[in-house]
């Protein structure tokens, strides 16, 4: 029998499961990848000093 015969003859409850987990894991798993590309963009971040006045843009 193969695997995927092997899913298809369990229970609701248990596909339900394993369905389940696999959504929490790969949620986890994207999380993970989010924090760190956010503490990249933290640390590379370049305050502005919105105090300043911009100059006129130059009319032509």
């Amino acid at each position: 029998m193969s695997f995927l015969e092997k899913l298809q003859n369990l229970p609701v409850v248990k596909k339900k499961i394993i369905l389940w987990t696999i959504v929490v894991v790969v949620a986890i798993f994207l999380l993970i990848i989010w924090a760190g590309n956010f503490q990249k963009k933290i640390k590379n971040f370049q305050p502005v000093d919105f105090q300043k006045p911009n100059p006129a843009p130059e009319s032509q």
